[in-house]
């Protein structure tokens, strides 16, 4: 049985599906060095308004945690072509990561933390739309 051309490529994005995920792991829950500084006093943070000293405090963490969803976000939607599965799976993915950090010791629980997450996965969903918005464009999709 000779698999299609397609069916390699799916089979690709599912692997690095895979080594996302797995580096978002290492990232999140298998961390080097001390926990957060308020980690001891509580578990979950489910106010997102916590004010500006704290939000700028820990603005690299936000963006990290957009930067690593972007990824995963493009592969997702190259993978599963329904809308509304996408967006579940995807609020999923990032409730799992954030809310198993208390759970596994290796964290606090943030729901901005959450909220990035998902603005990364969107951004992915972003990317993937416009890069093969342009292909269709200039031609160069392959049919």
């Amino acid at each position: 049985m000779v698999r299609s051309d397609n069916s390699y490529k799916k089979i690709a994005a599912g692997i690095l599906l895979i080594i996302c995920i797995l580096i978002i792991i290492v990232l999140k829950w298998i961390r080097p060095g001390p926990l957060q500084y308020y980690a001891t006093t509580f578990k979950y943070s489910w106010n997102p308004f916590v004010g500006w000293d704290t939000l700028i405090f820990h603005r690299n963490s936000y963006l990290a945690d957009i930067a690593v969803m972007v990824p995963v976000g493009i592969l997702m939607r190259y993978l599963v072509k329904n809308r509304i599965l996408y967006l579940f799976i995807g609020a999923c993915i990032c409730f799992v990561f954030e809310t198993a950090q208390p759970l596994l010791k290796a964290g606090v629980s943030d729901l901005l933390s959450i909220i990035c997450m998902y603005i990364g996965f969107i951004v992915g969903y972003i990317c993937f739309i416009t890069v093969c918005y342009f292909l269709k464009l200039t031609g160069k999709e392959q049919k």
